[in-house]
């Protein structure tokens, strides 16, 4: 009994060794790789992190490039990878890798122009739209809100109405919409869209009720005839 004892004390001794001497090595840095690199990543000769060539564990130098000239994206210090694309596909040459042309599937160029000089935004490289406006509104032959026309980019003149007669409120210089009303909701002869007048008489001179001005109902007005 005492002997299964002594031989179980024993066992969990040298296990509680093994352990120490495993916790001593983690503390210590552990045993180096291959490239003499500890668990760590710390170098067992240069005592950093980067080795003799100055390389770290994952094979990047401090500029975080690979022994090729790699980054860990695969793209070398000039942006261009193993093929000699970058991450737009476009070479040296400005040549994309997918339509052998100097513009990708959509039709732009490396520097997000297209066939036409125009980028994404339709502005070509000084800023101008086909429109002839940059960014600011201003046109690029009058220097001006205004083109040679004298319409500003949204095509509307000086005094804010377009090509149409309307301003931005769809409104004419006479104060009435595209509809033929005005404001309060009355046309240009003075009638709403229902047909009466401000004080509620039709064209006829009948209000809603069938009665005239002087209150007759047009149907006694009728008889009357």
């Amino acid at each position: 009994m005492n002997d299964d004892n002594d031989k179980s004390l024993e066992k969990r001794s040298k296990e509680t060794i093994e352990e120490c001497i495993d916790d001593t090595a983690i503390i210590l840095g552990g045993v180096v790789d291959k490239d003499g690199f500890d668990y760590r990543g710390i170098n067992k000769t240069t005592g950093t992190k980067y080795d003799v060539n100055g390389y770290d564990v994952k094979g990047y130098d401090k500029g975080r490039y690979d022994v090729k000239g790699y980054d860990r994206y695969g793209y070398d210090k000039d942006g261009y990878d193993s093929s000699g694309h970058d991450l737009d596909g476009f070479d040296r040459n400005l040549i994309h890798k997918i339509t052998r042309t100097p513009y990708n599937e959509n039709g732009y160029d490396k520097y997000d122009y297209d066939k036409d000089g125009y980028d994404k935004y339709v502005r070509d490289r000084q800023g101008y739209g086909k429109d002839g406006f940059d960014r600011n509104l201003i046109h690029k032959i009058t220097g001006t809100p205004y083109n040679e026309n004298g319409y500003d980019k949204y095509v509307r003149d000086r005094q804010g109405y377009g090509k149409d007669g309307y301003d931005r409120y769809g409104v004419d210089k006479d104060g009435y919409n595209r509809d033929g009303y005005d404001v309060k909701g009355y046309d240009k002869n003075g009638y709403d869209k229902n047909g009466y007048d401000k004080n509620g008489y039709n064209l006829n001179g009948y209000d809603k009720g069938g009665y005239d001005k002087d209150r007759t109902y047009i149907l006694d007005k009728k008889k009357l005839i």
